[in-house]
């Protein structure tokens, strides 16, 4: 990955699909590429042995299913395939690390949901002083829009 690059979580978050539409559209106009980060928390069951391994792998697999559902959509709005990277981790630390690693990351691409009562709190923390502090590159909110979440 060379180009410039919209970094897009996913998160399943209701703001997700806006966020998505931003970053191919402005990807599509300025030649650059699409990255979807898709983040796997440890479930704190280490004890269990192979469990968490399953589990893990569980979730990996669901986050390639979410994954394969929005590649086509970014293929028809920009004409490439997006970058897909899969991480384990706590979600703020590994995402922060993320974007120090890959260089080409240019802006870190957020939507926001419609209902202003539900909180997202990683949004929260990136657009607080500490979360501000550590992002390397620039944090685009996107907001609402008409498009339904996908499953």
């Amino acid at each position: 990955m060379a180009k410039k690059t919209f970094l897009l979580l996913v998160d399943g978050s209701e703001g997700f699909p806006c966020a998505l539409d931003y970053a191919s559209e402005q990807a599509r106009l300025t030649g650059a590429a699409v990255a979807l980060l898709a983040i796997v928390e440890p479930e704190g069951i280490e004890t269990w042995g192979g469990v968490e391994e399953a589990v893990t792998d569980s979730a990996f697999d669901a986050a390639r299913k979410i994954m394969l559902s929005y590649e086509q959509s970014i293929v028809d709005a920009t004409g490439s395939k997006p970058f897909c990277y899969y991480r384990k981790g706590e979600l703020k630390v590994t995402l922060l690390s993320f974007i120090d690693e890959l260089a080409e990351v240019s802006a870190l691409v957020v939507g926001v949901p419609s209902d202003k009562t539900t909180e997202n709190p990683l949004l929260t923390y990136l657009t607080s002083g500490k979360g501000l502090r550590k992002l390397t590159v620039p944090l685009i909110i996107v907001p609402s829009c008409s498009r339904e979440a996908e499953d």
